[in-house]
């Protein structure tokens, strides 16, 4: 029989024969036209696993975008430490020149006023 040959109405009928031993209890069954009937625990268990390779990709990639993130933090954090520093020693310097001033300025009012 070739391609171009017409199926006759019995053949399409007719599921395959079966091998010797096939119809034990862990034989697949098929359908009128040849297929396997897959028990929906198989589909189901193909598609927890699709939907578990899914979000294990997208948990992957928001990690990855989480470490990203947390690093630009640390960065930030580091630069926000430094400003910090830098302003504290400021106001140091500040203060102490109000100390001075204040004192020249006590001095002053103190010594018109002999």
């Amino acid at each position: 029989m070739t391609l171009a040959d017409p199926v006759s109405k019995s053949d399409a009928q007719t599921p395959p024969p079966q091998a010797e031993g096939e119809g034990s209890r862990f034989s697949v069954p098929r359908t009128p036209w040849g297929g396997q009937v897959r028990p929906l625990i198989q589909i189901e268990t193909a598609l927890l696993v699709a939907m578990f390779a899914i979000g294990a990709t997208g948990y992957f990639r928001v990690s990855a975008r989480m470490d990203g993130l947390n690093t630009r933090i640390d960065g930030l954090s580091a630069r926000m430490d430094g400003l910090s520093a830098r302003m504290d020693a400021r106001l140091d310097r500040l203060d102490a020149k109000i100390d001075a001033s204040t004192k020249e300025l006590r001095d002053l009012i103190l010594s018109q006023g002999r």
